[in-house]
């Protein structure tokens, strides 16, 4: 649904077609009707300030950029002064982006971060005037410098539970910007991160020991700033220099979340709450791992991916994942076989001369949605028609092991 969207995007009158295509790194681009997609496994190449990326001759031509499942990063400047990019779509194998990738892309109104992205580098999206929002992934750990500086138009932001480093000048000159939503609970803020976004207003925090600042961090905004901080971090951000200047506001009790493996899931709930106000909090593993489980001072609360509870205190919750057995067996892999894949319901499994023993299929969340028993059998169907719309794991234990395939469920 999003690719349709930024399709939507493309229905311009183009006097001339233009269709080209090559390699960048590991990767390769296409150009064809005013979008850019690139496809592969691997890393994207970096550019610099003199060097010419090879897709320059349709830089003025450009209205979309498609990475697509495969690609690892975007390479610095790799799109840099693309004015006339309106929209990009960044898919799900993408872990950071590189410095200037998106800078001064003044026309460039929506962005869609793949779920995996751990980095965006400095001066990433520099001067992207026409920003409407951002949703920065859950799993971000830096956000460098000046990556948003000037961007004009968006007026909330929610930095991630996973963030730890918010660069220079980050967000400074936002002149939209009126709320931020920082859910970590230990984050360095560097100088004039915050700086001329003269509507800022508002300002939620869970850190319970203030960060230590630098007086530019406000510099230029708002003269009144709430404040929004846990009860008991109230005195210390009372006494804390450049934070007891603000409006500090007490909002009640924080829930924090995090993973134990950055790589293996992310977390949401976070936030602060008002005493008995129901929280609901959500572990979401990646690909390649699965949830095990929340603990609480090293104590089992639940085994359900996603569980509400009222809160009534400071709360620290760990959402446990480990990886999946098998999913990388490749020996295996090529004798067995699942079709139609994507399917509507009935799903078949070949497995050649290897024997099938046993079948499970796990959600992405990791929970076991089916178990299916077999003896000695080589070929298997499995009606998964009333399964909701999604993608799906299917366990295969085999006489000679086991393998982890995914399968699209439309």
């Amino acid at each position: 649904m999003k690719k349709l969207l930024f399709l939507t995007l493309m229905l311009f009158s183009i006097t001339t077609t233009f269709s080209q295509s090559g390699t960048t790194g590991d990767i390769t681009w296409k150009f064809s009707n005013g979008i850019l997609t690139f496809s592969g496994v691997g890393k994207m190449g970096d550019y610099t300030p003199t060097s010419q990326v090879p897709w320059l001759a349709y830089r003025d031509d450009t209205y979309a950029v498609i990475i697509e499942d495969g690609v690892e990063n975007i390479g610095n400047y790799a799109f840099r002064l693309h004015t006339d990019l309106a929209a990009v779509s960044i898919g799900n194998s993408v872990k950071s982006i590189g410095n200037f990738a998106f800078r001064d892309c003044l026309n460039l109104t929506q962005i869609y971060m793949g779920k995996n992205v751990t980095s965006i580098g400095n001066s990433a999206f520099f001067s992207c005037l026409s920003l409407l929002s951002i949703d920065i992934p859950k799993g971000i750990t830096t956000i460098g410098k000046n990556a948003f500086e000037k961007c004009g138009l968006f007026t909330s932001i929610e930095i991630p539970n996973t963030v730890s480093l918010i660069g220079e000048r980050a967000f400074a000159d936002c002149l939209r910007l009126e709320e931020v939503i920082i859910l970590s609970s230990s984050v360095t803020i560097e100088d004039w991160a915050f700086s001329d976004c003269p509507k800022l207003a508002a300002l939620l925090i869970l850190n319970l020991v203030p960060p230590t600042i630098d007086t530019s961090v406000f510099y230029g905004s708002s003269p009144i700033i709430d404040l929004l901080v846990p009860t008991s971090a109230v005195e210390a951000y009372q006494e804390a220099e450049i934070w007891k200047d603000l409006n500090i506001i007490d909002r009640g009790f924080v829930l924090h979340t995090l993973p134990n493996l950055s790589e293996g899931g992310y977390t949401t709930g976070d936030g602060l709450y008002e005493n008995t106000q129901p929280a609901t909090v959500t572990a979401t593993a990646r690909t390649g791992y699965r949830f095990v489980n929340w603990t609480q001072d090293d104590m089992v609360i639940s085994t359900d991916h996603s569980f509400s509870f009222p809160v009534t205190g400071d709360v620290s919750l760990i959402a446990h994942f480990e990886e999946f057995v098998g999913i990388e067996e490749t020996m295996l892999s090529p004798e067995i076989k699942l079709f139609p894949n994507p399917t509507t319901g009935i799903l078949t499994i070949e497995t050649g001369e290897l024997k099938i023993q046993s079948i499970e299929i796990i959600d992405v969340y990791g929970k076991k949605i089916s178990t299916h028993h077999l003896i000695n059998s080589s070929s298997n169907q499995i009606d998964i028609s009333h399964f909701s719309a999604g993608i799906y794991f299917v366990k295969i234990e085999t006489d000679k092991g086991q393998v982890v395939k995914k399968v699209v469920k439309e």
